[in-house]
């Protein structure tokens, strides 16, 4: 079979970095890479006419983006208390990021009559949400944890999200914890939940726990109707991966952008952002290439299914036989129908934002401990680094809710796509 285009990139890092030996047999990229031997010629072929399409769209890319553009050596503003509800909407409506650091759990809970810090003893996590609970997560082998060779090297292999050797499965809620707790050959992280599981706004298990987490805030209260998911962060490292007396190896995210607002709140553990504004998200290369970014900052990728039901849809004016050679590689190439509007989009091929010459000295690094609240509008591309502390664990909850002018976004994303369209055919000759 020929793979698609998130295969393809994902069998183009193996083969890049050489690391096929760390693949399981049970693991979906090792099957197929033996079901199909011929891969790496394959990829030599189709990379040419990826590599043409993404030059072109970069070309034709524009950035409309309106918002707050940080200064050298800026950090976002840090107040100590609850903010008045103008202020919030004043910051939002600047796209202007913004951390809250009430001191420690235990003052948050008290500042948002909350009572998560309970969540911290895993026995009521478990009595809470209860044994069966089922629950998402990504898991990868232990031993790349403690691996040096692969964490100070170019490879995703020590990250979370778009990773070749994670594998996102289901399991009960006791089962995940069992893992955390115990010394075994998996590392796991509960992170995105899918929609079915859960109740409503909260993706599981928080609507078992939402008791704990009462929205009845000034700041969420006036959101409460654009939120979209209410989602849990909970991973940590297994006893003996302690690489100093304090913390433990440390998770990270791929670099990408979040299509929605973020209201970002860490229970325990420590989390380093890098961020970086929608200013520069044409600097980053996403796994669909980024074509736009609207007014608000949100960056809008190449889908393949739109362009080829545009080709279809106007066929009286547009003759396909007349694309460019490139562009027939891609219309042609059936397998690219489902892969260039993969939900990984949104991540960036850059993996270390810090080691790009070109995004370096842009990055703005942000440290948040238990009991801070960060604010990250959307667009604004950040990798997230989870370390835990002495209690092996890092935990995080987070707010999705719609930009303030999403409505007006899709119109905008319509106008251009098909401007883009438009540019990629060559137009029939009279």
């Amino acid at each position: 079979p020929i793979c698609d285009f998130h295969q393809w990139f994902i069998l183009k890092e193996i083969i890049q970095n050489d690391k096929s030996t760390f693949l399981s047999p049970e693991n979906d990229q090792y099957c197929l890479i033996n079901e199909c031997p011929n891969h790496q010629i394959l990829l030599k072929q189709k990379e040419a006419a990826v590599e043409s399409l993404y030059k072109f769209i970069q070309s034709f890319s524009s950035n409309h983006y309106k918002g707050f553009v940080p200064s050298t050596n800026w950090n976002p503003i840090k107040y100590t208390e609850m903010i008045d509800i103008s202020v919030f909407h004043e910051h939002i409506r600047r796209r202007e990021p913004f951390i809250i650091s009430f001191g420690d759990l235990e003052a948050m809970n008290a500042a948002l009559h909350w009572k998560v810090d309970k969540w911290t003893d895993v026995d009521y996590l478990l009595q809470k949400v209860g044994p069966e609970e089922m629950v998402l997560i990504e898991s990868k082998p232990t031993h790349l944890d403690n691996d040096l060779s692969i964490q100070n090297s170019t490879s995703s292999f020590n990250t979370f999200g778009l990773n070749p050797i994670v594998s996102r499965k289901q399991v009960t809620m006791a089962q995940f914890l069992q893992v955390e707790q115990q010394k075994t050959h998996e590392s796991s992280y509960l992170n995105i939940q899918q929609r079915h599981l859960g109740q409503g706004k909260f993706r599981s298990p928080l609507h078992l726990l939402r008791e704990d987490i009462s929205p009845n805030i000034s700041l969420i209260e006036s959101i409460w109707n654009n939120i979209t998911d209410i989602n849990l962060w909970f991973g940590g490292s297994k006893s003996g991966q302690m690489d100093s007396e304090h913390e433990g190896v440390p998770h990270s995210s791929r670099f990408h952008f979040d299509a929605t607002d973020n209201l970002y709140v860490v229970l325990e553990g420590r989390k380093t952002f890098q961020l970086l504004s929608p200013q520069h998200a044409l600097l980053t290369k996403t796994i669909s290439p980024t074509y736009t970014i609207s007014s608000d900052g949100l960056p809008y990728q190449f889908n393949i299914n739109h362009f080829l039901e545009y080709v279809q849809n106007h066929s009286q004016k547009i003759h396909p036989e007349e694309l460019s050679f490139e562009m027939k590689e891609i219309v042609q190439w059936q397998e690219f129908r489902g892969t260039f509007e993969t939900i990984n989009n949104h991540f960036s091929n850059i993996i270390y934002p810090e080691q790009d010459k070109e995004l370096v000295d842009k990055l703005i690094t942000i440290t948040l401990l238990p009991g801070d609240m960060l604010y990250l509008p959307t667009g604004w591309f950040h990798k997230v680094t989870s370390y835990p502390l002495k209690s092996n664990k890092h935990m995080a909850i987070n707010f999705w809710w719609r930009a303030q002018h999403w409505e007006d976004a899709e119109q905008f994303e319509r106008k251009m796509s098909q401007q883009l369209f438009d540019s990629m055919l060559i137009p029939p000759t009279n």
